[in-house]
């Protein structure tokens, strides 16, 4: 160790003698050189000698090591005479009548004298001999350690996308040190938000569902991304924003990061929280959870049409089986039907502009619109951006959603510009059939298609 600090000190001083152009620094370098020398010298005759007395006198060392083991040995004795133990067997070996009874003790003597279970047989008290592995015999079992965190809950209502979601948001929960990360959608302005995913290591988190807030957990306009922070100290955390709990839970902290879904109508948002303040405590953290966020987003982008399309191939029937179903149902249940056609009036535009792509985009956010607007009602795709809404109400009721809808689809830009075209037609005696009445429902739409207004045929 000496000469190896000698040996730096050298390099150093004759590094500083180059620098600073002192002359006695490379004298101070040559002496500790030199030392280093001397020393790594006598270190060699030493070893040197000690080597050829050995070689002269072996007989020295088996001497020593037969005193030494006779002595250890009888100290050894003692002390475990001391402790009541007559006789030390190793493990597996032969040795007299008295074998299969010590072979069926399996106590250790503790160095303070007290005994402990072995891990190789069950304890017995009655005995004179004890059975302990030696050297060579030793028998180590090592037990994994129960890991600190459990998920509790991990949910995810996109069939689709939920090998993906989860461990993203389990992975997204380790590096954040979170106790529940969820993804949230909120469909519209008002603070109503959905649980698309959630992994959370608290067992009061919701599965599934929806909660609203008294105020928004994040600002409809703060679409772009970046962190947004929500803490207890500050009275931010009140209102029902931790909504995704069943029962209240002591969050401190709450961060919040806008997802961008570009062919989604809503607006999505990956959570964070804990049971501390500053969860993202260093700018790489808020920089790599604003990365998840955008990769985030790309899945959802390509996952909400990956699932249309699964929908649209898995039920690969044809459209009049299904109106003959929602016919009988509504015969068997005493209910009304009314099979209402939505058709986006620049459909050709999309499909002659955008490709297949773009056409599954704008069918993706009609088809969500929809699923947000006619709660309970069946949805089927019965052409390309076109779809058939089933209604179990009256004319008159389903008239009213017809007309706010069409009013609504019209604030909305981009795939959906424009807004669309709704026919509807109500079953009775004389369209009984599934046939008669999806052509009446056709000629309802093609009138409202060239009249710009909702058309009823009765």
């Amino acid at each position: 160790m000496f000469r190896i600090l000698f040996v730096i000190v050298a390099v150093v001083a004759a590094v500083l003698a180059l620098v600073i152009e002192q002359p006695l620094l490379f004298v101070a370098a040559g002496a500790s050189l030199g030392v280093a020398l001397i020393m790594a010298i006598v270190h060699i005759v030493r070893r040197r000698q000690r080597r050829n007395r050995y070689k002269e006198k072996p007989e020295l060392l088996p001497d020593i090591t037969s005193d030494a083991s006779v002595e250890e040995e009888e100290d050894r004795d003692r002390a475990l005479a001391s402790l009541g133990i007559l006789d030390i067997r190793p493990k597996g070996s032969g040795g007299g009548p008295g074998e299969d009874e010590a072979d069926s003790f399996a106590e250790v003597a503790s160095g303070n004298g007290s005994a402990a279970s072995g891990t190789n047989g069950a304890s017995k008290t009655n005995g004179a001999h004890i059975d302990v592995p030696v050297q060579g015999t030793l028998d180590f079992s090592i037990q994994e350690q129960s890991q600190s965190f459990r998920i509790s809950v991990n949910e995810s209502v996109h069939k689709s996308l939920r090998e993906v979601l989860l461990p993203y948001l389990q992975a997204y929960r380790a590096i954040a040190q979170a106790n529940t990360v969820c993804l949230l959608r909120q469909p519209k302005r008002a603070p109503q938000y959905h649980i698309e995913a959630i992994v959370s290591l608290n067992g009061n988190a919701r599965g599934n569902g929806l909660f609203v807030s008294k105020k928004p957990l994040l600002q409809w306009e703060h679409r772009q991304p970046g962190v947004h922070v929500l803490r207890a100290s500050e009275d931010q955390l009140s209102g029902n924003v931790c909504g995704y709990y069943r029962q209240r839970v002591a969050v401190k902290e709450v961060v919040l990061f806008p997802v961008p879904v570009p062919s989604s109508l809503g607006q999505y948002v990956l959570l964070a929280d804990a049971m501390r303040e500053h969860i993202l405590d260093s700018e790489e953290k808020q920089l790599l959870s604003t990365h998840f966020a955008h990769l985030l987003g790309n899945i959802l982008e390509m996952g909400i049409c990956d699932e249309l399309l699964q929908e649209s191939t898995e039920d690969a029937r044809p459209r009049s089986e299904i109106i003959e179903e929602e016919i009988w149902q509504a015969r068997d249940q005493g209910t009304p039907l009314a099979l209402a056609l939505v058709y986006l009036n620049r459909a050709e535009e999309v499909a002659d502009e955008g490709g297949k792509r773009v056409v599954m985009q704008a069918e993706s956010l009609l088809v969500q619109r929809l699923r947000e607007t006619v709660q309970g009602a069946r949805v089927e795709r019965f052409g390309e951006l076109m779809f058939g809404v089933f209604f179990k109400e009256e004319g008159v009721a389903v008239e009213q959603w017809a007309v706010r809808f069409q009013q609504d689809m019209l604030n909305y830009s981009g795939l959906l510009e424009d807004g669309v075209s709704i026919g509807i037609a109500l079953l009775h005696e004389e369209n009984a059939s599934a046939e008669a009445l999806r052509r009446e429902a056709t000629q309802a739409l093609r009138e409202a298609f060239d009249t710009g207004m909702c058309t009823i045929v009765e």
